[in-house]
């Protein structure tokens, strides 16, 4: 008994399988978006050489420092923002720079600097 050849998966079950991306090179991308990113190829495909690009534009120029201005700018601005922080209760537990508290507290014998652990051996 032959058999002839098994008939090809069909698409929309072929690409939810890994084999569908061993090609060497070949961008991998999530099954449930294959068909967009196949349609947004086509699409760019008939843009003019110039604007195949990837990305959006903008209309005007965004400074670096306008998007990543960060933190306090003020010594105002510093005073709200530690204000803003002292609610947080990590903030009172484990304030940056020091250990957590837990609120043990040594006995004073214990503090003393000839204080060693355990019994002293022969």
């Amino acid at each position: 008994m032959t058999f002839g050849e098994a008939p090809d998966t069909p698409r929309h079950i072929r690409k939810w399988r890994k084999s569908y991306y061993d090609e060497p090179g070949k961008r991998v991308v999530h099954p449930g978006r294959i068909e967009d990113e196949e349609r947004k190829a086509q699409e760019r495909a008939q843009l003019p050489k110039g604007k195949q690009f990837f990305g959006s534009g903008t209309a005007k120029s965004e400074h670096v420092a306008d998007v990543l201005a960060h933190g306090p700018q003020t010594s105002m601005q510093d005073y709200l923002h530690a204000r803003k922080e002292a609610l947080y209760r990590s903030n009172k537990l484990e304030p940056l720079g020091k250990s957590m508290s837990h609120g043990h507290h040594l006995p004073d014998h214990m503090k003393r600097a000839d204080f060693r652990f355990g019994v002293q051996s022969d």
